[in-house]
């Protein structure tokens, strides 16, 4: 049987989307900040997004999927994932570790096997230091799941805290990507990270 992390890992990020772009069409939601109430992982979305808690609880993991009002063509999913290794490390110990070669090179490692990488760049936010990954994403399956990997864009984000990860995987369609990654930045700082 699989864990409900695993379900949630294989759904792609447009798939995620498409459901809370429905979700968000049936019921008024307006750009409020979105909370999850055992891990504390918020997200005020900019103006022109609006945000849904996905997360069946009680869990380890915490979804909040972030989508443009007007069309479905962009948007994000914020995750965290708790770490119950029992915070041996301090966040300046994780900061220390995002600037490492060998910790960049992990990285690369773990993330090419999902994405074509066309930058890999550090990344700060509230404190905390990461990763910021743009390319595109691999598709395995049918030709319309490759169709979408020509016409879709990603920047994904990688955020370690003493309380588990936090990632940020935000989709655009390729042209328009650069003004949406603009807009991807601003879903990153509305974040309020579990600490």
């Amino acid at each position: 049987m699989q864990t409900p992390s695993k379900i949630c890992r294989r759904l792609t990020l447009s798939l995620v989307l498409t459901g809370c772009g429905l979700a968000c069409a049936a019921s008024p939601l307006s750009a409020q900040t979105i909370s999850d109430p055992v891990f504390g992982l918020s997200v005020t979305p900019p103006s022109g997004y609006i945000a849904q808690l996905l997360t069946p609880q009680p869990s380890q993991l915490v979804l909040i999927a972030v989508q443009r009002s007007q069309s479905g063509n962009a948007g994000c999913l914020a995750e965290f994932r708790s770490d119950d290794t029992g915070g041996k490390l301090t966040q300046a110990d994780f900061n220390a570790r995002a600037s490492s070669a060998d910790w960049i090179e992990a990285v690369r490692a773990e993330v090419s096997a999902r994405y074509d990488i066309h930058s890999m760049d550090p990344i700060e936010h509230a404190g905390v230091r990461g990763t910021a990954i743009a390319g595109y994403r691999f598709y395995q399956g049918s030709a319309s799941a490759t169709a979408t990997r020509k016409y879709t864009r990603e920047w994904y984000v990688i955020l370690d805290t003493t309380k588990g990860r936090t990632t940020l995987e935000c989709a655009a369609l390729r042209p328009e990507f650069e003004e949406r990654h603009i807009e991807f930045e601003a879903i990153l700082r509305g974040m309020s990270l579990p600490k």
